[in-house]
């Protein structure tokens, strides 16, 4: 399972970049915009690409990448802030790692 998963995000994960200080790490995963069952997600607002402004970001990233909460992530022209991270395991095997992130603000 975990040799399928790693599969899947080489192929269809687009490029991400990690921030560690200085470090940089270019990796594969996913980054996708967050809808829960919130008042607002039901009231249908939706920015760009169904993006609801304010909005939490989760991130699919593959085990041999060493992400921390507090790290940067760069995906094309936007950052964003790992808020949690975590490790998803199967049957005693770690997969995969789950994360939630918050887009930075840029100022003008």
């Amino acid at each position: 399972m975990v040799c399928v998963l790693e599969d899947v995000i080489g192929r269809y994960g687009e490029k991400l970049v990690l921030w560690q200080g200085e470090k940089r790490v270019v990796f594969r995963g996913f980054l996708q915009h967050s809808r829960s069952k919130s008042l607002q997600n039901m009231e249908r607002i939706y920015g760009p690409l169904g993006e609801i402004p304010g909005g939490r970001f989760l991130l699919m990233a593959p085990m041999h990448v060493a992400i921390s909460v507090g790290d940067i992530i760069e995906q094309k022209n936007r950052t964003f802030t790992v808020q949690r991270i975590e490790t998803v395991t199967v049957k005693d095997r770690e997969v995969y790692r789950w994360g939630l992130c918050t887009e930075r603000s840029v100022d003008p």
